[in-house]
C-alpha cells in the first residue's frame, strides 16, 4: 500500500481534490468526505488504468502538508478616516 498526499479545497458550492503526485488525478464532491471517498476512487482507478497501460505507478514524493499559524500586524488606518468615514467607507 502507498500513502499519497492530497490536497482538498473548498470552492463557492462543493470541495475538490488533488494529488500533487499523480497528476491529472482529481476529485469533487458536494462535502469534503464525499470528495474523500471519491478522490480515493479516482486515484485507484487512474493507478489501475497506469498498470493496464504497463506503465508503472508513480511513487509518493514524500510531501508533507502543513499550518503555520502567524500573527498579522494591525493594519494602519488610512489617513483623514475618521470614524464616521470608515462607516461610509464600508
Amino acid at each position: 500500500m502507498k500513502n499519497y498526499l492530497v490536497i482538498y479545497e473548498p470552492g463557492e458550492r462543493n470541495w475538490s481534490a488533488f494529488c500533487p503526485d499523480v497528476p491529472g488525478c482529481v476529485a469533487t464532491g458536494g462535502t469534503r468526505m464525499e470528495t474523500e471517498q471519491r478522490m480515493a476512487e479516482a486515484l485507484s482507478m487512474h493507478l489501475a488504468g497506469l498498470e493496464e497501460d504497463g506503465e508503472d505507478a508513480p511513487e509518493p514524493s514524500g510531501i508533507e502538508a502543513g499550518y503555520v499559524s502567524v500573527s498579522l500586524p494591525a493594519q494602519p488606518k488610512a489617513a483623514g478616516m475618521t470614524p464616521e468615514r470608515e462607516a461610509i467607507a464600508v
